[in-house]
């Protein structure tokens, strides 16, 4: 089944693909492509398909808490900070910043 990420004809992988190309690290590689995968979901294809009037949930919520998940899990030095980037790149991104204040970036690590 083709996934659509950006309207009918468009494609989600090909899309994480090629925000794939620039990535520097491989922390941003698993940021670009985690970024949409809340795109991935039965109620967001209709959405984008156009099959249902209004976004069904914020997409970049998934992407940016699997992103960090992922990240957090290399074990790497820097993962506690490349963490912290996955969430505040995708809830930038998506216009959605105000879903993560000072309290819950200071929970995190």
């Amino acid at each position: 089944m083709k996934l659509l990420s950006h309207g009918p004809g468009s494609d989600l992988l090909e899309h994480l693909a090629e925000v794939m190309t620039a990535a520097e690290s491989p922390e941003e590689q698993i940021i670009c492509a985690c970024h949409d995968l809340g795109k991935a979901t039965h109620e967001w294809q209709k959405y984008i398909a156009g099959k249902r009037p209004e976004s069904p949930h914020p997409h970049a919520t998934a992407g940016g808490i699997f992103a960090s998940f992922l990240i957090r899990e290399q074990g790497e030095e820097n993962a506690a900070y490349w963490s912290l980037i996955a969430l505040h790149t995708a809830a930038a991104h998506h216009t959605s910043l105000h879903q993560l204040g000072t309290d819950q970036l200071n929970d995190l690590s």
